[in-house]
């Protein structure tokens, strides 16, 4: 599959035109008086900024896929304009971030932007963005960055403050009393487990018995393990990313903790589950959607969206998407795509416009409604719990 991927460390700039050319709908009455950007502009450039190289890969590699499919939907055009990509690795890194989104707005001349996808590297790149005036659509679930008043910047998936509220759902109904965290020492981590102390301490009832980090790119947990075992924790929130969430729970296991575990949307990877085996048992997450182990598990999910969604999946690649960022990316394209045929125009503030005015977007993470979100478009998600080594879906 890497060998599949080669052409797209680097710059890859890609027409998208496709045989059947597909149409958005359109208003034309957004685009103001004397806007002539769409008629004199050649394509739609979308800039894409992706976590491509290193341990994290898979979430851009899956990403990608979820673009792909979402241009070829549309036939690869938007009212007509063939949709071209500039993609770059941006390897997971701030200051690759950095380069890459800068690159993309002054070298390349995008009209938009998908990506990064991890929390520290849209902090990284958010006062570039609005500086640009070029709308974002951000790849990572951290609640924090959507909250420092930036206009340029959105989110296609469900931010942790949201699970959050609903992993406080999961805490009263396993009657956990003492709770220990342990999360990636990030923004991602830092704010998710900030906002779940807050509310844990609101609802009142809770101690905080342990908090424990780690670094990305760690693979030794047992000295942060040990402690959570020691602290008599009745529960652990974990945050992490999913390519460090199979090794965690094989250690924490192996340390003699046994009791339930309490996480996000980086659960519903499979390789969590593949790496960590009967050690997922037992972990309780929250998240908007989940992913197939094989084929045959589509018939299972209750989103007919998703269902179709993974039918193209599996026809396209032959195989189960590995990383839900392919889901937040397909959401991602298309409110791009709506927004660009909404705004008739490639203006970076008529686009940014045309996404807050978005209302009745139906994607694979449900409905979305940017007006006065402030960047966030969607707030719900669901129960899920690993037994047996297959993910069920819980009642509300």
């Amino acid at each position: 599959m890497k060998k599949s991927f080669v052409f797209m460390m680097g710059m890859i700039s890609l027409v998208a035109v496709l045989a059947t050319a597909g149409a958005l709908p359109t208003n034309a009455s957004a685009a103001a008086a004397g806007d002539k950007s769409w008629e004199e502009a050649k394509t739609v450039k979308i800039g894409v900024a992706l976590y491509l190289t290193g341990p994290g890969a898979q979430m851009g590699i899956d990403s990608r896929r979820g673009q792909d499919i979402a241009i070829k939907e549309a036939g690869g055009k938007i009212n007509g304009k063939p949709i071209e990509l500039v993609v770059y690795d941006e390897k997971g890194n701030p200051a690759e971030a950095m380069k890459a989104v800068t690159r993309l707005i002054n070298q390349d001349k995008v009209n938009a932007i998908y990506g990064p996808q991890l929390s520290n590297s849209i902090f990284a790149v958010g006062p570039t963005i609005e500086a640009a005036k070029v709308p974002l659509m951000g790849g990572a679930v951290g609640a924090t960055w959507t909250r420092q008043g930036w206009t340029y910047i959105f989110r296609p998936v469900v931010n942790t403050y949201y699970t959050n509220l609903e992993s406080l759902k999961l805490f009263k109904r396993l009657n956990a009393k003492k709770v220990a965290f342990f999360h990636i020492n990030d923004e991602f981590g830092i704010g998710s487990t900030k906002d779940m102390a807050e509310l844990l301490e609101k609802a009142g009832g809770y101690e905080i018995v342990a908090r424990e980090t780690h670094k990305a790119g760690d693979q030794d947990f047992t000295g942060q393990c040990a402690k959570i075992v020691q602290s008599g924790a009745d529960v652990v929130f974990v945050v992490v990313l999913s390519n460090d969430a199979g090794p965690i729970m094989k250690q924490l296991r192996k340390a003699g903790f046994n009791k339930p575990v309490i996480g996000d949307t980086s659960f519903s990877a499979k390789p969590v589950r593949e790496i960590a085996g009967s050690a997922a048992n037992g972990v309780y997450f929250t998240a908007p959607y989940i992913l197939p182990d094989t084929k045959d598990d589509i018939k299972n999910f209750k989103n007919p969206l998703l269902q179709k969604y993974l039918e193209t999946y599996f026809a396209d690649y032959k195989e189960a998407p590995m990383s839900e960022n392919t889901y937040r990316a397909y959401d991602g394209m298309k409110i791009l795509m709506r927004a660009f045929a909404n705004a008739k125009s490639v203006e970076g503030p008529k686009v940014r416009d045309a996404i807050e005015n978005i209302d009745d977007y139906e994607g694979l993470g449900g409905k979305f409604n940017f007006k006065g979100a402030k960047g966030d478009g969607i707030k719900i998600s669901s129960f899920f719990v690993i037994q047996e080594g297959k993910v069920m879906e819980l009642a509300p």
